[in-house]
């Protein structure tokens, strides 16, 4: 069909007019929604179905070897702050004011001999009451 003569089917011409019935705007909005909701409908027993059923993956195995390098070739932040770096700078009365040196470590006092400073290394450790998770920190070669 040429052009032309489909517009003149769909929109009618001054004479005729259109071959396409006159929809009503409120049955349009009525058959959206419907249309919408079916959809969403359809997908709920599926969605259902997926949550019950466990997904078993496949195990992952992640190997690494130990080598003695130096801490500039260590894809990894080390930061080591022996005797030499605490008596050599500022003097410092504990601990607590000593590791803010070190970049990502944050110590807050808390002003209770009974409990420790609290230690936070770049977030781990940050609600710890006692020790840290996923930290090492050695105080004369004792964790």
């Amino acid at each position: 069909m040429e052009p032309a003569a489909l517009d003149r089917k769909v929109h009618g011409d001054g004479d005729h007019p259109a071959a396409l019935p006159a929809v009503n705007p409120r049955r349009a909005w009525l058959l959206a929604a419907l249309a919408g909701l079916a959809g969403v409908v359809d997908a709920a027993p599926q969605a259902k179905q997926r949550a019950d059923t466990p997904v078993q993956l496949e195990p992952l195995v992640v190997t690494a070897t130990r080598q003695p390098l130096p801490r500039l070739q260590v894809p990894a932040a080390i930061s080591v702050l022996d005797a030499g770096d605490l008596r050599g700078g500022r003097p410092a009365l504990s601990l607590a004011e000593s590791l803010p040196r070190i970049p990502g470590v944050v110590v807050r006092e808390r002003q209770n001999q009974a409990q420790d400073v609290q230690l936070s290394i770049r977030g781990f450790g940050a609600r710890a009451s006692f020790g840290v998770r996923g930290v090492r920190l050695y105080a004369d070669g004792i964790p």
